[in-house]
């Protein structure tokens, strides 16, 4: 459970810097974050959590959130990349943090393709809903810098819009239309729930580290503000 950050960790505090913590404590506003702080409450592990109007980037070993520091278990060094968290995770405690230990290899095979499809191609459908639609302004904005007054939200808005703008053309999404991002995330997302099935758990009856993937990215579709097509059809 998450609790606000102190200027004394003790040595077996896991302190994650994320991006902002939504209305509710369910998930981050990044999908990764969201993705990270469901693991950890799958193992069950406390946590401290600070947001990047405490930490502003600063100590980022990606230049990206989330990222990790946990001295007692994973040494003095920053720890980023929400995957290879868990995997350093899992590698420090398996009896702790290994969910996927029952899976055969081809089963691992298939939640691996599917956690690199939720998070390679999915996850730029959810950019481009959040930052190049019309409700970049009138939702995204807001809702990722909240006090902040109108203004320097406008300013800081164009900013990161042009800078993520470029980051969707430089991927390949942004070069699409809104009309074949949007057919073509339907099309993932019926995947996802098609394999899914009557299942209790993405890859059977226990819980894995790919429902963390699962769980955080239909998160960050089905929750917030967004209405945008893609949206309003997930949410069925």
């Amino acid at each position: 459970m998450a609790s606000p950050a102190s200027d004394e960790t003790n040595d077996t505090t896991i302190t994650v810097y994320g991006f902002l913590l939504g209305d509710t404590p369910n998930g981050d506003l990044t999908p990764f974050g969201t993705k990270l702080l469901t693991f950890l409450k799958m193992s069950k592990t406390d946590y401290k959590y600070v947001g990047f109007l405490e930490h502003n980037g600063s100590g980022s070993p990606k230049g990206k959130m989330p990222w990790i520091h946990a001295p007692g278990l994973l040494g003095d060094d920053n720890i980023g990349d929400s995957s290879m968290i868990i995997k350093a995770l899992v590698k420090a405690d398996p009896t702790k943090y290994d969910f996927d230990s029952h899976l055969s290899a081809q089963d691992k095979a298939i939640g691996l393709a599917m956690k690199t499809m939720i998070e390679e191609s999915t996850y730029w459908g959810i950019v481009h809903m959040r930052w190049n639609t019309e409700e970049f302004s009138t939702v995204t904005v807001p809702m990722y810098f909240p006090g902040y007054h109108w203004s320097a939200q406008k300013l800081i808005g164009w900013y990161l819009g042009r800078s993520i703008n470029a980051q969707l053309k430089g991927q390949g999404t942004g070069l699409l239309t809104d009309e074949e991002i949007t057919t073509k995330a339907n099309a993932e997302i019926l995947a996802l729930s098609e394999f899914l099935g009557t299942k209790k758990y993405l890859m059977g009856s226990q819980i894995t580290s790919y429902d963390a993937t699962l769980y955080a990215f239909l998160f960050g579709i089905i929750k917030g503000e967004w209405n945008h097509p893609v949206c309003k059809k997930t949410r069925g």
